[in-house]
């Protein structure tokens, strides 16, 4: 049975993820989901949680938008909401990584936090 991913699914994953983290970059530029040492960036992680798998250090797609990572491997198993929270946490820690941010994972997560209420808050009108 396949599973589908909801934006509830991944406000559930954030729970279990560190606020004082940078996702892994190679070449001093590019985030990346899986580093040469089997540490994921933010994406990455929640991709772990929730059973799905993300792209290996030596995949092609290491570099690629989430977006374009579930459009080609699970096209069918992700809610378009979850993929656009997804999306901004993913946005936030890449370019808070760049910035040496300590706290990159944990100002990610708030964005898809408040990602998450204005869903409900929508839902909920």
């Amino acid at each position: 049975m396949s599973k589908y991913i909801t934006p509830e699914d991944i406000f559930n994953a954030l729970d279990y993820l560190p606020d004082d983290c940078q996702n892994p970059v190679i070449e001093g530029d590019h985030c990346v989901y899986t580093d040469i040492d089997g540490n994921h960036c933010i994406v990455g992680d929640i991709m772990v949680k929730i059973g799905f798998e993300p792209p290996g250090w030596e995949d092609h797609n290491n570099i690629n938008p989430i977006s374009q990572i579930i459009e080609d491997r699970y096209p069918e198993e992700f809610d378009h909401d979850a993929i656009e929270m997804l999306v901004v946490g993913q946005n936030t820690a890449d370019k808070l990584t760049h910035y040496d941010d300590p706290l990159a994972w944990g100002n990610a997560k708030q964005d898809m936090i408040s990602f998450y209420k204005r869903l409900k808050d929508e839902e909920n009108k």
